[in-house]
């Protein structure tokens, strides 16, 4: 096995098992492939509280870093050869992560981004990604215009996002967004990024609109790297 895939998971555990579960399927598709996919996780012991706090004010408490960096030395210790972070907004932390790990952690939003073709975007994501403006350099640099939500659809946002992370997301979430995407597609946008792994499941087959799902993305580009 020439590369391992460790992932730093936990944030949240839906979105851990849904990238761990496709990148094993991506990886049986490759007719090359000749066995599994090495894959190790490491689940970040974050408290309830921190994450609450996380995703519904924007804000991530002192221990959240160290527990990136610790979880990162572990999964090597443990044989990764790379890493994987499936969540949108601690990439907030790349970075740091990467300065203080001898292996590389993929980044998703320039994954993301180097998947896009149109030149009008609506972005969908979490407050933290979205007030430290993640996204907008790198599409800046590919000459993408950026739509985000208003404030009071970025905390509708913050409340879905929180709701899919404990498991209590309702149909009236689903219905708030999907016209979240109407109102952006009527600014203008060509495609909606979802830039926040607990959105896809809400929107699957309910619009006709291109959607830059970055979960498949970061999927894609793991796969890429531990078949190579």
């Amino acid at each position: 096995m020439k590369n391992v895939c460790g992932i730093l998971g936990g944030l949240g555990a839906e979105s851990t098992a849904r990238f761990y579960v496709q990148l094993i399927q991506a990886c049986a598709e490759i007719k090359e492939s000749a066995h599994r996919p090495a894959v190790v996780i490491w689940n970040l012991p974050l408290t309830y509280e921190d994450e609450e706090h996380e995703i519904m004010h924007g804000k991530y408490g002192s221990t959240f870093l160290p527990l990136l960096i610790d979880g990162a030395q572990r999964l090597k210790n443990a044989g990764a050869t790379f890493l994987a972070l499936p969540c949108n907004s601690a990439h907030l932390f790349h970075s740091a992560i990467d300065a203080s790990s001898s292996i590389p952690l993929l980044h998703i939003i320039k994954e993301t981004v180097s998947a896009i073709s149109e030149k009008k975007v609506g972005l969908l994501t979490s407050l933290v990604t979205a007030k430290h403006t993640l996204y907008q350099p790198v599409l800046k640099r590919k000459n993408i215009e950026c739509i985000l939500p208003s404030e009071q659809d970025q905390n509708s946002l913050n409340r879905i996002v929180f709701n899919q992370a404990v498991q209590m997301c309702s149909e009236k979430d689903k219905k708030t967004l999907s016209e979240i995407v109407v109102k952006m597609t009527g600014q203008g946008a060509q495609a909606i990024i979802l830039g926040c792994a607990a959105l896809a499941p809400l929107l699957d087959n309910i619009l006709d609109v291109k959607l830059y799902d970055s979960m498949d993305l970061y999927v894609q580009a793991a796969c890429k790297k531990l078949t190579e």
